[in-house]
C-alpha cells in the first residue's frame, strides 16, 4: 500500500478489476491529474504477430485517462476516445502516461501515451485523446 493517497485510491479501484488482474496493470506513480501505469507484456496480450493487441492498447489508454481524470474529479466514465497506433507494440514491458490538459465543470480532456520498453528502449507506439465526464454521485 502506498503512502500516496491517490495512488492508494487508484490502487482500490485497480484491484476491484477482474480485467486489470488479467492485464497486470499497475499504478506506478499519481500525483493530480497526472497517472502512469506499468504492465508486463503478457503471451495472452499479444496478438498473432507477438505485439501487444490494439484492444489491449486501447485498454491502457483508456485506463490511465480515467485514471488521471479521476484525481481531479472523483468517479468518472469515458464518452469519447480517438488512438492513433505510431509503430508496432513490441517490447517487454509498457508504460501507459495520462494527463489531464482540460477540466471543466462537466468533462475531463486527457492526452494518454503508450510506451513500449525493451533492452532499455523507450518507444512510443500508441497516443490517445480522451473525453470524459464527472459520474453525479
Amino acid at each position: 500500500m502506498s503512502d500516496n493517497p491517490l495512488i492508494a485510491a487508484l490502487e482500490a479501484a485497480n484491484r476491484a478489476s477482474p480485467f486489470h488482474q488479467t492485464t497486470g496493470f499497475r499504478i506506478a506513480a499519481a500525483d493530480e491529474g497526472d497517472v502512469r501505469i506499468m504492465f508486463a507484456a503478457a503471451p495472452a496480450l499479444l496478438n498473432h504477430a507477438g505485439a501487444l493487441h490494439a484492444g489491449v492498447q486501447c485498454a491502457a489508454l483508456d485506463t490511465v485517462a480515467g485514471y488521471a481524470a479521476a484525481t481531479i474529479a472523483g468517479r468518472v466514465v469515458t464518452l469519447q476516445m480517438s488512438t492513433q497506433f505510431l509503430a508496432s507494440a513490441r517490447g517487454d514491458r509498457f508504460e501507459a502516461i495520462g494527463r489531464v490538459t482540460k477540466s471543466g465543470k462537466e468533462q475531463l480532456f486527457v492526452d494518454a501515451e503508450l510506451i513500449a520498453l525493451r533492452d532499455g528502449d523507450r518507444r512510443l507506439v500508441a497516443k490517445a485523446l480522451a473525453v470524459l465526464t464527472r459520474l453525479s454521485a
